[in-house]
C-alpha cells in the first residue's frame, strides 16, 4: 500500500528495516515457524527490492540488507537517547538509591535477548572481565 501511494504521489519510498523481521516474526510460533519465516522473508524481500532507499539503526542490519539488495542506498540512523536527560551521580549514591550493593562490580546489558542474539560472545567477555577485576 505504501509503495503504491509513494509512486502515485511521486515521493520516495523509504523502508525502515529496524529488526531482522523473518526471525523476530517467526520466533513466537511453535508450529509452522518455517512457514511464517518464509512468508515474512518474501514480504521483506519485496519491500526492500521495491523501496527507493532503506534506513536501519544497526550496521549488522545494514549488512543483511546489502546481501539482499546490494545496490540499494542504505542509511544508518542509530537508536538514540537524550543525553541531557541523564545526569551523572556519585556511584555509591546511585546504587543505594536503587537498592544495589555497593561492594561489587556490576555489569549491565541493555537490549533484548532473542534467538538471533549471539549471547555466547558476551558470556566469554564477562568471564574475562571477571578474571580481570578479581
Amino acid at each position: 500500500m505504501a509503495l503504491k501511494l509513494a509512486k502515485r504521489f511521486g515521493v520516495p519510498n523509504i523502508y525502515g528495516y529496524l529488526d531482522h523481521y523473518p526471525e523476530s516474526a517467526s520466533v513466537y510460533y511453535t508450529q509452522g515457524r518455517q512457514f511464517v519465516k518464509l512468508g515474512v522473508s518474501i514480504l521483506t524481500f519485496q519491500a526492500l527490492k521495491n523501496s527507493d532507499a532503506v534506513v536501519t539503526p544497526l550496521y549488522g542490519l545494514k549488512k543483511a540488507v546489502k546481501n539482499i539488495t546490494p545496490n540499494k542506498p542504505i542509511h544508518i540512523i542509530p537508536n538514540g537517547m537524550g543525553a541531557e536527560l541523564f545526569k551523572p551521580l556519585d556511584q555509591k549514591i546511585a546504587r543505594k538509591s536503587l537498592g544495589l550493593d555497593t561492594g561489587y562490580h556490576l555489569l549491565l546489558l541493555q537490549g533484548s535477548l532473542d534467538v538471533w542474539v549471539d549471547i555466547e560472545d558476551n558470556k566469554s567477555r564477562k568471564s574475562r572481565l571477571r578474571k580481570h577485576l578479581t
